[in-house]
């Protein structure tokens, strides 16, 4: 796996399981895995890992609590965070 595609692949492994990829690069990948027996040999690890996972956890939900702390965090973050835009010279008016 030290070829330039072998790279591309590893860092693309889970937007490809996921569906995410836009046309032309999941159509890359899968003519990559085609070819080359060690990321063929990831993928389907890492699809074996998420089916395991999916089998021995999705039947526990999660606990009404956890909810709640975690989206308490995400509306504590998302207060924070402020974005500000500043013009800079050159920068053409909108």
């Amino acid at each position: 796996m030290n070829h330039p595609n072998c790279r591309q692949v590893q860092t693309s492994v889970h937007d490809f399981l996921d569906g995410e990829l836009p046309p032309s690069s999941a159509e890359f990948m899968t003519e990559h895995l085609q070819r080359c027996p060690e990321c063929a040999h990831l993928v389907r690890f890492e699809s074996a890992v998420r089916a395991r996972i999916r089998d021995c956890c999705s039947t526990e939900a999660a606990p009404p609590e956890l909810r709640v702390r975690i989206m308490t965090r995400i509306t504590h973050v998302v207060t924070q965070v402020r974005v500000t835009y500043q013009e800079r010279p050159g920068d053409v008016e909108r």
